[in-house]
């Protein structure tokens, strides 16, 4: 939704017979606040899959995931973190590839009031640090012409992954996400939460890891007014005092 509250949708189409359109791929839809659709515009072929997208003050539309590196020109290695900026009217202003010879994924993206732009995502590369095995976080930050401001990976021997970023009114910056190691504690299960904090300048306040003794994700993040955190995640334990409901995985929110 952007500042006009208008709402935007990222949708995939496999086949011709889905959005009334003879193309297949990656399409951005804006709808008004009636639900009137006011258009629809087919991405960049190189956006192969899509994390997510957000809107700057301004009303651009940012949208993030995975690049197809067919383009090979423009590839940094097996699979790169892809952002494409786009008016609102839907005419892409950029398309940016950035990441290692590994596989990078971008989960999150956020700005400041200086327009400077946070991400954050996983890389089985080195994309700040020498890979720590398998999957590590990583968090970026970049101003508005895209030059590097700084940026920071952590992880275990195991899969450590980056998910949702948010910049408070304290103007530092949250990132959440899942890790199968030791990160910031003893893990208590198969997986855990994590939760970090980072000043604009790019130092590390603090890393919380918690979790049941079974597997649990975090899956997305937002920052209320009295700057709590609220995370949504998936848990396959008992949060607090409620058991699993399902058999495979429940969701849960959980504040800090």
């Amino acid at each position: 939704m952007d500042s006009n509250d208008d709402i935007y949708l990222v949708v995939k189409k496999r086949s011709e017979k889905e959005l009334n359109s003879t193309f297949k791929g990656v399409f951005l839809l804006k709808y008004s606040q009636k639900g009137d659709q006011l258009w629809s515009k087919q991405l960049d072929p190189r956006i192969s899959h899509i994390s997510g997208l957000t809107a700057d003050d301004q009303g651009n539309i940012y949208v993030f995931g995975i690049a197809d590196n067919t383009h090979e020109q423009e590839a940094k290695g097996k699979n790169d973190v892809v952002i494409a900026k786009y008016d609102q009217t839907g005419t892409q202003q950029w398309i940016w590839q950035l990441g290692t010879p590994k596989h990078d994924v971008c989960t999150g993206l956020d700005f400041d009031a200086d327009e400077n732009m946070y991400i954050s995502g996983y890389t089985y590369g080195d994309f700040a640090k020498p890979n720590q095995g398998e999957a590590d976080m990583f968090i970026a930050a970049y101003d508005k012409d895209r030059s590097l401001l700084w940026r920071d990976q952590i992880g275990t021997g195991t899969d450590d992954r980056g998910g949702s970023i948010r910049l408070g009114d304290d103007n530092d910056v949250y990132v959440c996400g899942t890790t199968s190691g030791n990160l910031a504690r003893k893990n208590n299960g198969l997986a855990d939460f994590f939760v970090a904090r980072y000043q604009r300048t790019g130092k590390r306040l603090w890393l919380h890891q918690f979790g049941t003794n079974a597997f649990d994700s975090g899956a997305g993040m937002e920052i209320g007014e009295l700057g709590h955190l609220y995370l949504t995640c998936r848990t396959n334990g008992n949060v607090g005092t409620r058991s699993p409901q399902r058999r495979d995985s429940d969701s849960c929110l959980v504040s800090i």
